[in-house]
């Protein structure tokens, strides 16, 4: 082969080669469009086939720590393998505050989507933190919450536990340690120094919740835990745990597992979804010869 046949094989062997740089990167089985929703750019996909004239729920998945539009696929490869149809938000700004009758009332206004009333919350570690704040002081309009993995986070009684950095709330380097390195949990009890947050608003006990810890928030930082052992007390009534095997992450069979926890609340209207087995008791370790045991 001369040099020019070699040269054409070569530019047509590299033109049937995607550009990833302009290759599609979201889910191509649904219809993205960008909004501002409370000051914060969002995107929600819309399922291509899904059925007409049958009203969506939306499914908030709400992104982790940094800005930018993160892709839902996993959430909606999860959706798709149970054949279910449903709105997927992503938000760009992981500080963003979901308001959740202004989304849903803005969703069908601005945007001609037919939606159910109520939303569906889910996000990992920063997104959990997300999660965590807003089925509990912004509860209306929530229908289902899912945290996952939340560096910080606030019991239902307002106590705020996870990493800080140095100072935070009064805090000394020598009673928090190096920075990002969490409370000191001989804190557990103090109340001055763990009463950070507000307590949750009256709404958020009709909201069934799914807290999600993968292996190193259930041991090195088992802020999930501290969450479980006072909903547990607080006697919530639609309270379900998932113990995944993922260090900080949501695997694929956790989001699995989550969109199930939705169908069951989709199954179970008015909010009066069961509450699953939980896996008790498990023991967690504060400070050397102090241990919490979970007894569910």
């Amino acid at each position: 082969m001369n040099s020019f046949f070699k040269l054409m094989f070569f530019m047509l062997i590299l033109g049937a080669v995607p550009n990833v740089g302009t290759a599609q990167t979201w889910p191509s089985f649904a219809d993205r469009v960008e909004f501002t929703h409370n000051g914060s750019l969002h995107a929600y996909w819309v399922p291509t086939d899904a059925p007409a004239g049958e009203p969506l729920r939306v499914i908030v998945r709400m992104r982790g720590a940094g800005g930018g539009l993160t892709h839902p696929d996993q959430l909606m490869n999860a959706l798709t393998e149970r054949s279910t149809h449903a709105v997927v938000i992503g938000n760009s700004n992981s500080y963003s505050e979901i308001i959740a009758p202004e989304l849903i009332q803005q969703l069908r206004d601005d945007h001609g989507l037919l939606v159910k009333d109520e939303v569906f919350l889910v996000g990992n570690s920063r997104g959990g933190q997300g999660v965590n704040r807003l089925m509990q002081q912004i509860p209306d309009g929530i229908g289902a919450a899912a945290q996952s993995n939340p560096g910080n986070q606030t019991t239902p009684s307002g106590k705020m536990f996870g990493q800080f950095t140095s100072n935070h709330a009064g805090w000394t380097d020598e009673e928090i340690g190096p920075v990002n390195s969490g409370p000191p949990w001989s804190a557990l009890d103090d109340d001055r120094k763990m009463a950070l947050g507000d307590p949750a608003k009256p709404g958020f006990t009709a909201i069934p919740v799914l807290m999600h810890a993968g292996a190193n928030d259930q041991s090195r930082y088992p802020v999930s835990l501290f969450f479980a052992m006072e909903m547990q007390e607080l006697g919530h009534p639609h309270f379900e745990t998932l113990w995944g095997s993922g260090g900080h992450s949501i695997t694929d069979p956790d989001m699995q597992a989550i969109v199930d926890f939705f169908l069951k609340v989709e199954a179970h209207p008015g909010n009066t979804a069961p509450v699953a087995a939980i896996d008790g008791p498990r023991v967690i370790t504060l400070n050397p010869g102090t241990e919490h045991t979970l007894t569910f």
